[in-house]
């Protein structure tokens, strides 16, 4: 098993070495978009992606950042650069796309998910699970 090859979308950019998706050297190109766990800002200070061990030679291009939701990484169109590594005229031909995500539309929407009640007994009491199934929905 092999660790994965980690390189920023913005390496890519700037011609940084090693970070071609298309060297030949790696047998398979992956895309990552996602939260604080795939970010090299975040918490937790250790990018998810650094652990993954493969049995191939792999590339990881990531895209990650800290904050990031499923809602917003869900309007492409709105994100000029993973709109561009997604299109054939910018981006490669990805054997895989990873996604993180989903905690930061839950804190996005905890006011309305979580009940504040006076007094309770039971936690399931503290979840509104009409809310909570909306978010998880949308």
């Amino acid at each position: 098993m092999e660790k994965v090859h980690v390189v920023q979308w913005s390496d890519i950019q700037y011609g940084e070495p090693d970070s071609d998706p298309d060297d030949p050297f790696f047998s398979y190109r992956v895309l990552a978009e996602g939260d604080s766990w795939f970010s090299l800002r975040g918490i937790p200070s250790s990018n998810l992606l650094f652990q993954m061990k493969l049995p191939e030679t792999t590339i990881v291009v990531n895209m990650g950042s800290p904050g990031a939701t499923i809602s917003k990484m869900a309007e492409i169109a709105a994100d000029n650069e993973l709109g561009k590594a997604m299109t054939s005229l910018h981006g490669y031909k990805w054997h895989a796309i990873l996604l993180s995500g989903g905690g930061n539309d839950l804190i996005d929407d905890a006011d309305q998910i979580i009940r504040k009640p006076s007094r309770y007994t039971d936690p399931a009491d503290c979840c509104d699970e009409d809310e909570l199934m909306k978010t998880l929905d949308r």
